[in-house]
């Protein structure tokens, strides 16, 4: 679609094919650019609020065993597959009800659901890995 789009901007100073090879190259650096820093604003943002959640009467070991065992479970949420992993977030650190996920993702609920569930799954393997446990 791109390459439709620019084609009046083609100067013949390389061939067509090289051209098209370098409108597709760029694009796929900007597409893993952008993943690539929505993935570490997405991280740090759910970071941070993981760790300012103070609880009542918690001493500074507690908060600190706290806030790494947070990290911990976050760095294991960000290594799910993709359609895992938005699921995960947008149900436990956004909130969100399985019909609102579904709208969001232009999905139907039971697809949500199911990929919550698997979601769920592929995490306690993750944890258990972690753990020297091994659950399948």
């Amino acid at each position: 679609m791109k390459v439709y789009q620019k084609l009046s901007t083609f100067q013949g100073k390389s061939t067509l094919r090289s051209w098209v090879y370098s409108i597709a190259i760029n694009k796929s650096k900007d597409h893993l650019r952008s993943w690539h820093s929505r993935n570490n604003r997405l991280r740090e943002k759910l970071s941070q609020s993981a760790q300012f959640i103070e609880k009542p009467g918690e001493t500074p070991e507690e908060q600190i065993i706290r806030q790494s065992e947070s990290s911990d479970l976050l760095n294991k949420v960000m290594m799910l597959p993709i359609k895992y992993r938005e699921v995960i977030i947008l149900f436990y650190f956004k909130e969100l009800s399985t019909t609102e996920i579904g709208h969001a993702l232009n999905l139907k609920e039971a697809s949500v659901r199911t990929r919550l569930n698997r979601g769920r799954e592929k995490l306690k393997q993750l944890l258990s890995i972690e753990r020297g446990v091994n659950h399948g």
